[in-house]
């Protein structure tokens, strides 16, 4: 069993990054289990703060993505409404 992301798209706006990707979950002959949607903005700044702000935000959220998916939960919508109040919690402290 694998884990990968696909889909992943960055947009710029207002001087932020707005990241988006699908995490799926795959079996051991790559047929797909599970998969679901991440995002993330970030304030624009210097490349090693960005990835700083990137791994502080996705790190977390994917690790929830994947305990989920194993766990079966396979993209129901309380993951995204779990995944947008972490980012928006994150976000918060930001402002």
């Amino acid at each position: 069993m694998s884990f990968d992301a696909v889909k992943c798209t960055v947009e710029y706006k207002d001087g932020w990054y707005y990241i988006t990707m699908t995490i799926r979950y795959l079996d051991g002959n790559g047929n797909l289990i599970g998969m679901a949607p991440v995002s993330a903005s970030v304030e624009k700044g210097t490349p090693a703060e960005m990835r700083t702000q990137l791994v502080a935000i996705l790190k977390p959220l994917i690790d929830n993505i994947v305990d989920r998916l194993k766990d079966g939960q396979l993209g129901k919508l309380d993951l995204v409404d779990n995944i947008t109040a972490q980012v928006n919690t994150y976000l918060a402290t930001k402002t």
